[in-house]
């Protein structure tokens, strides 16, 4: 049983301006995307774009654990020398990147604490936070890539967001607005996929 039969979770794409959630749930063959919404909107006060409490309402998350993805201007994926240079600065976090040890994330411990407080506002469970290239790099290997930055260019555009619902199953109610905002799903689809495939579990975080 690859997927096992564990809760759903709320997979989240925090951009500096757009902001999307996906809930998906594993099953015995391949993650199901129960329900979704997205949004592109200029910056809202902090680094990220506003709706966050809009968007749990929206697909009915409030009880469900949630794994956030940010922007790659607020979380970049690195070779190693290039993360040590950065990683010497007090404002940044650093973390090894499973099973790559070539790379890293570099955060900005700014833009994580602002995760932090926003989903804790609105009394969600925040399990774990993310970058944007790390799921995309998922994404990229579930498409039948290997997950390397060619890859990850290539799902960055347009063209081949619109293949993040081929990683998935889509449930009826949900299949109208997840091809409407497709383009938004290739991370918070990405980011679900890399906790799933393993048989991971997002209440292991």
């Amino acid at each position: 049983m690859l997927f096992g039969t564990r809760k759903p979770a709320a997979y989240w794409y925090l951009g500096a301006e757009a902001l999307a959630v996906a809930v998906v749930r594993p099953t015995d063959h391949e993650p199901e995307l129960l329900s979704c919404w997205g949004i592109e909107a200029g910056p809202g006060p902090g680094p990220f774009a506003c709706g966050v409490a809009e968007a749990v309402e929206a697909v009915g998350a409030a009880a469900l654990r949630h794994v956030v993805a940010v922007d790659r201007r607020y979380a970049r994926l690195l070779g190693e020398v290039d993360a040590l240079a950065l990683a010497a600065d007090a404002t940044t976090v650093a973390v090894a990147v499973e099973g790559r040890p070539d790379l890293t994330v570099v955060a900005e411990r700014a833009a994580l604490d602002h995760v932090v407080r926003v989903f804790a506002r609105v009394g969600l469970r925040l399990a774990d936070v993310d970058a944007e290239d790390c799921a995309l790099a998922s994404l990229a290997t579930a498409l039948g890539g290997d997950g390397r930055c060619g890859d990850i260019a290539d799902v960055r555009a347009d063209r081949s967001r619109h293949d993040a619902l081929s990683a998935v199953s889509v449930d009826k109610v949900a299949e109208e607005q997840a091809v409407r905002i497709a383009g938004l799903l290739a991370v918070p689809i990405g980011l679900a996929v890399s906790r799933l495939s393993d048989g991971g579990d997002v209440d292991e975080v």
